[in-house]
């Protein structure tokens, strides 16, 4: 198939994709509804519009069985026209300007020019024919692909900083996507384009009368014909950025497309730099906070430690904690002893009453030792 043909095909595509709702573009099972009814009158469109369901849907059963029996015909068809005679062949011009030819002369020998309703039909679609044929100048469209995606910030940062930045949850990259989407489109683009690829010029030097954008056109006129020659498309599935740049000459769309990218790349870092230094600079102010509650705890342990004398609070606090099972087994010798004369003797014999005094001395001594053993656990967490 001559590369001609092969652009024929990609522009009726193109047309396709602008006629049809994303809805049935990206839904496998109505796009091969919409090339079955393709296929009655444009096989060649038919096949392109199946090669795309095999991309949405690759494994969709018999579709591999579809394109074969379309990619035979169409070969059965470009056999027959091989092997027919060399004087029946014209060129698509000649053979569309017979076409017209034969239709005026329809026209005339049927009387029809007596009709005004039929002639105010038929002019309008012989200018435009003219005009496709003959004067319209041609567009070069040039394509690429961009895919957008963010680092993990959970592998080059510690898990409890990650929590404080707020990079432990996962980011859309969809939305990544419509954000250079939209940039692509943006008056800064533009800026840049005519800054650096003098895209004003090239659109208004280039094309025909129609086609081409007017000397006085203003910035807003400038920025909605860069629109309709620049079509972004977004993969949902797989995140891919596809872009798409028509111009006048196939090396200017090479190099339009080629800057359009860079930039929006650069623009797209950008704005993950920028977040990186915000949430960097978070984490650094969180840090700060956290070591200035740690020096002014430590400046109340020391003044904690000076007010109560306490130079070591978890050495002290194990001395006070010996002292109190020290009381503790007093405690229990004089009880046991008073349990003993209360056997022999009465509540109020001498030896009886001091016994008790000392039990009692004891036991008040034990509870300021408990409370000083829990003031330096206190102190030491």
């Amino acid at each position: 198939m001559s590369q001609t043909a092969i652009e024929s095909i990609e522009k009726r595509f193109t047309a396709l994709h602008d006629s049809t709702s994303e809805e049935v573009w990206n839904d496998g099972d109505k796009l091969f509804e919409l090339a079955e009814e393709i296929e009655k009158n444009d096989i060649y469109l038919a096949r392109r519009v199946l090669q795309r369901v095999r991309t949405l849907q690759p494994k969709r059963p018999k579709l591999t069985q579809h394109l074969k029996r379309l990619s035979d015909e169409i070969e059965k068809s470009s056999k027959q026209a091989q092997t027919s005679s060399s004087s029946e062949y014209q060129p698509a011009t000649e053979n569309k300007k017979i076409s017209l030819k034969s239709i005026v002369e329809l026209a005339k020998n049927n009387k029809l020019w007596n009709k005004p309703w039929l002639i105010a039909l038929i002019f309008p679609f012989l200018l435009f024919a003219f005009y496709q044929l003959v004067w319209a100048a041609p567009r070069y469209e040039s394509r690429a692909q961009l895919i957008v995606q963010q680092p993990d910030g959970m592998s080059t940062m510690d898990p409890s900083m990650a929590l404080l930045s707020g990079l432990g949850v996962g980011s859309n990259s969809g939305a990544d996507s419509e954000i250079a989407k939209a940039y692509i489109h943006s008056e800064d683009m533009l800026n840049y384009l005519e800054k650096h690829s003098n895209l004003k010029a090239h659109y208004q030097q280039g094309g025909d009368l129609f086609s081409k954008l007017s000397n006085d056109a203003s910035k807003e006129d400038l920025l909605q014909f860069y629109i309709e020659h620049t079509t972004v498309e977004i993969d949902d599935a797989s995140g891919v950025l596809k872009v798409l740049v028509q111009a006048y000459t196939p090396e200017f769309a090479n190099t339009l497309t080629q800057t359009v990218i860079d930039r929006a790349e650069w623009y797209i870092n950008s704005i993950g730099h920028q977040l990186a230094a915000a949430q960097l600079k978070f984490i650094r102010s969180e840090h700060a906070k956290v070591e200035l509650r740690l020096r002014n705890a430590q400046k109340q342990l020391l003044a904690f430690q000076q007010k109560h004398n306490l130079l070591d609070p978890e050495a002290e606090g194990l001395a006070l904690q010996q002292i109190t099972y020290g009381l503790e087994g007093q405690i229990a010798t004089k009880s046991a002893e008073l349990k003993g004369l209360l056997s022999t003797m009465t509540n109020k014999a001498p030896q009886v009453v001091m016994l008790e005094a000392e039990i009692d001395a004891l036991k008040t001594q034990l509870e300021l030792e408990r409370a000083f053993v829990s003031t330096a656990r206190f102190v030491a967490n």
